[in-house]
Order: structure tokens, then sequence, then C-alpha cells
């Protein structure tokens, strides 16, 4: 197994030596994009080609960062250590070599090598990261299981205050101890001031404000607590959520609103919301967000209407959502907010008011292709046809043709939009396309994207926010991650004044600039995101070009 993934990694490598610098920077991005959408399997195979001692431009080492961080996400962390490994190796003057140990410790610690991942964490120099360093061994060195182990460990590293914790820790639980063992655990007290009492953690800040006005949120969502390790569970995405919620409550709580943040594991049994529903609290929930699921979110409705409680939809964009809660708020812009953001971007690109309209093999996709053939009607559009694409041939357009599909079904049509002479603008869901095979050069400048998961990463707020993620988390941060923390962010922010402003704040439009994502505007009549991203991808990178 080991030497079969180590020559998948050099003939990664072989392979990528005939990639020009120019080639290695859209392989990195795709590979990025797709790492933000938390389809890691996908970010895998695409920034493994790139992950070769061959290549010495500044890009690089990223390639290994991200590779082996999605290759943790994906459950492989064997390939997740090799990868940090070669980081390590091939780039040890890199400035942000430090915080791939971090990454390499917690690994190595996480999975019980706790002799590898002190080695990493001793040998990081940048004094800033000290206080991510301690935090990452405090987390995981007090679940060494013997006094003699820790013993070993503190012979070695004798300096590190968690790791003495640990063993005075251990060695008060135990009921028999020597007497070497007590002198040593009263020496350690002493030394490393272990009687002071240290002040735990907490996202929420209810002593900033008087009792009463913090805003409590409700996550009813499925964390898998019953499966041996939730994050490994199809639900993971739910902890790259929720770890952005964190940093939007410290955020919040640093400017004086008061947020916490309470959660309850529901996936589709209608019974775990009734069994959440009885814990102390529960009814004084200011928001809730979620259930993901038709069962329990039919009860949350009623919940919701009774006590007069905002609620949130993070990942839907099914506007019969809407219907029977008379507080709710869908996150996602709906497939005929999308339609009508499109065809205004195609009026104010002076298009002829003509179009052909495909889809793919999924009802969402014709339903969607439906709707925008609608509204395309409502506008005096002349409607060429409504069809299926399967690969025939297109006919000719003047004004534009639009696509809305999966399964990478946009890079097939984009090549018949080619053999077909189609020299109109093409106007495409982004998951039309697999990033995974995706060659970028069919991205012409008349191809625009419907991308509601944008993320413009070289906004100073975007950038601001990965490096705090990181150094919370030790982790990089997926789209879930800027979703969870704009929608806590943005609520909490909405309801600082109490409820009573709430109406008059979400009534003034637009938020864009303090927003991870595009932002978000819910003052219409129609209480979902009215802000639907058209992005066109130039200089190697998309390119938001209308909203």
């Amino acid at each position: 197994m080991k030497r079969s993934l180590l020559f998948l990694l050099l003939c990664s490598g072989k392979l990528f030596a005939q990639l020009s610098d120019q080639q290695f920077l859209t392989t990195y991005k795709e590979g990025v994009s797709l790492f933000e959408e938390a389809r890691y399997e996908e970010a895998f195979n695409k920034l493994s080609v790139l992950t070769t001692r061959n290549h010495n431009n500044a890009v690089a080492p990223y390639a290994y960062l991200y590779a082996a961080q999605a290759a943790e996400k994906k459950g492989n962390k064997y390939q997740a250590k090799i990868l940090y490994r070669n980081l390590m190796t091939y780039y040890p003057d890199w400035d942000k070599i430090d915080e791939a140990k971090i990454l390499y410790a917690r690994i190595n610690l996480e999975d019980g090598y706790y002799e590898e991942g002190l080695k990493a964490l001793h040998e990081v120099e940048n004094k800033a990261l000290n206080p991510l360093k301690m935090r990452v061994m405090e987390d995981y060195i007090k679940n060494v299981k013997t006094i003699s182990a820790l013993k070993s460990l503190y012979n070695k590293y004798p300096n590190y205050k968690p790791i003495a914790r640990a063993l005075v820790d251990k060695i008060q639980a135990n009921r028999y101890n020597t007497k070497a063992d007590l002198e040593l655990s009263d020496m350690l007290t002493n030394r490393f001031g272990l009687l002071e009492t240290e002040k735990p953690g907490s996202t929420s800040a209810g002593n900033k404000k008087p009792s009463g006005s913090v805003l409590n949120f409700g996550l009813l969502l499925p964390f898998e607590l019953s499966n041996a390790d939730p994050a490994t569970s199809p639900f993971r995405y739910i902890y790259d959520l929720y770890a952005g919620m964190t940093i939007a409550t410290e955020k919040l709580n640093a400017e004086g609103v008061a947020v916490s943040l309470h959660t309850y594991d529901i996936r589709s049994d209608a019974q775990a919301f009734k069994a959440a529903e009885k814990k102390t609290g529960f009814s004084e929930l200011d928001v809730v967000i979620g259930p993901l699921y038709p069962a329990p979110n039919t009860l949350t409705q009623k919940f919701v209407n009774d006590h007069d409680v905002i609620h949130i939809h993070p990942t839907s964009n099914n506007l019969a959502l809407l219907t029977a809660s008379k507080n709710a708020y869908l996150m996602q812009p709906s497939h005929a907010q999308q339609a009508k953001k499109a065809l205004d971007y195609a009026a104010s690109a002076g298009l002829p008011k003509t179009v052909s309209v495909y889809y793919g093999e999924a009802r969402k996709d014709s339903l969607f292709a439906q709707i925008y053939a609608s509204e395309a009607r409502k506008r005096g559009y002349t409607v060429t046809e409504v069809r299926k694409f399967t690969g025939q041939k297109l006919p000719p357009q003047k004004g534009h043709v639009f696509l809305a599909a999966d399964n990478n079904l946009g890079v097939r049509f984009l090549q018949s939009v080619a053999m077909n002479d189609l020299n109109c603008e093409v106007i495409l869901t982004a998951s039309s396309f697999n990033w995974d095979r995706l060659n970028t050069s069919s991205f012409t400048d008349k191809v625009a994207l419907i991308y509601p998961e944008y993320v413009n990463r070289d906004r100073e707020t975007v950038k601001e926010f990965e490096k705090n993620y990181f150094d919370k988390t030790a982790a990089l941060p997926s789209y879930y991650s800027y979703l969870g923390y704009d929608i806590i962010y943005y609520f909490g922010s909405m309801l600082k004044d109490g409820s009573g402003a709430f109406q008059k704040h979400i009534e003034q439009g637009e938020y864009v600039d303090e927003y991870l994502l595009s932002g978000y505007d819910f003052s219409n009549k129609i209480k979902q995101n009215d802000i639907v991203p058209i992005v066109k991808f130039r200089d190697h990178n998309f390119e938001e070009v209308y909203r």
C-alpha cells in the first residue's frame, strides 16, 4: 500500500512536469474551488497532480497544503501525512511552513502518534503561532492513557504546560501513587502554577449584556453525534458550517452583541425534534437554523409560528419552504430568482431577445429550465426550444443559450457550442461542471456562470477570515465555513438592536462588505437572498460580472 501510494505520487509529478506555470495556476485554482465547495475527493484528485518536488513556483507549497487537507477531509489520513511530510521536506523555507507543521502535528496527535505530533509542534518557530500550538497540544495530550507514557513525553519536552497538566491530572486521578509520582505532581503544580483557576472558553458572551438580551441561535442540524467519529460522516460539512458560525459568534460578542449557539442533533427523524423541543431553553430560542429534512421541518414550522421565531434554511432554495413559516428565510436564491438575474444580465449585455433552453437528467434541472423559459417569455423573448441536452446538434442562436445541469454536462455542452459554431452568449449553472475533470480553456468570454457559492478570495475580509479560521481550527475553510460565518454574522447584526428593529434593518437592502460570500438582500417581499453572482473566467480566476 505504501509503495503503491508513493508510486502514484511520483507518477503525478512526472505528469505535471509537462505543465506550464499557467496550467499549474489554473489547476491549482480549480482544486481550491473544489475544496471550498467541500468536494474533497475531486479537490484531491485535482491538486495531487501538482504535488511534486520539481516545481519551484510560489504556488507549489500551497498545492501540497490543500491536497493534504483534502486527503484528510475525505478520510485518508495516511495520504495527508505523506503530503504534509513532503511539503516540509521540499519547502522548508516556505513562509507558511510552521502552519503546515501544526496541521501535521494535529493529525498525528488525533491518531495517537503523540511523539510525532509533539516533535512537529516543537519545531514550530513562529512565536505568533504559540497560542494555536498550545491549544492543539491541550486538545489531544489529555488523551494519553498512562502515567508512564506522559512521563516519557514530559522527559522529552519538559517545558510545555499542557503535558505537565495532563500528567498532574492523571496522577491525581490515580487511586494509588508512588511517593515519586506525588512529588512529581507537586513539583509540576508549583512550577507551572497549575492551581490557578483558568476560565474556560465559550461561544456565549451572555455576561456582556443583561440577562434576556442574549441572542439564542438553535442549530437543528445532523451533527451525527451517535457516530463513533461524527466528523467522518456524510454530514462532515456540518462541522465546517459550525466552525464558521463559532467565529462569527466570537466576532459579534467582541462587538458587544451577545450571541449563544445551541446545537441539536437532528437529521430526518421527527422524534429528534420532539426530544429537542423538551429540552430546557429550547422555547427561548430567537433563531432556528434547519432542519434539513421534511419530517422534522414540519414540526419546526409549527414551533416557529407559535413562538414568533426566525427560521433560516441554510442550503435549500425551495420557495415552498417560505409558505408555511411566516418568519422563514432562504439563504440560497431560488431558481426563479436565479433566472431573473441571469435574464437581467442578458439584457444589460444588450443581447437579442431570443434564447434556447436546455437541461440535464435531474428533475431539478428540467424544473429550472421551465422556470427560465417561462420568465424569458414574460419578458418578450422568443424561446427557440426547451429540450433535454443529450449531445445533439444545437441550432443557430443570435441571443443566448442556457443550460441547467450537473454531472459535468457543461463540458459536453460547451463542446457542442464550439462544434456547431454558435457565436452567442452561453449562460450555465455552475453545477453543470465537475471541477475535477474541467479544462478551463473552454471558458471563453462568452461563457457566464450562475454561481451562488462564489467566494472572491482576493477580498481583505475573506483573507482575514481564512487566517482567523486557520488559527482557530488548524484547518482550511470550505464553502460551508464561509456560509456558516455569514449566517450568524448577518442575522446577529440584523437583531442586535432587538426584534423591533430587525425588519427595519432587513428592509434597508443589500449588505455586502462585511460578508464572505457575495452578500445578502432580503428586502423584497419574498424572503430569499436576492443576490445572485454571475461570473466569468478571466485571467485564471473567476470574476463577478453581474449580480
